[in-house]
């Protein structure tokens, strides 16, 4: 997978902001995202679909319920234009 270069993931206290870094087709606007949202959008360029939702589960200690919530947040993020897989 691979992120969208039109944004950057940028840290402010506990808030973690996906900031357009250039005029985009997604939106010019920030987007919030948690903890998780942040770790899968930082590890997102070094994995396949199933091996980023595999290591997002192994990093929050996630059930298999939730590792389907991960999938489908990341399929989410392709269909929106975040993320390229």
């Amino acid at each position: 997978m691979q992120t969208n270069h039109a944004f950057v993931l940028r840290h402010v206290g506990s808030l973690h902001l996906l900031i357009p870094a250039r005029r985009n087709t997604v939106t010019q606007s920030y987007l919030s995202l948690n903890e998780m949202g942040a770790w899968i959008w930082a590890n997102a360029s070094r994995k396949e679909l199933a091996g980023l939702v595999d290591a997002t589960a192994d990093k929050f200690h996630l059930s298999k319920e939730e590792k389907s919530s991960v999938e489908q947040f990341c399929v989410d993020l392709v269909k929106q234009g975040l993320l390229k897989a």
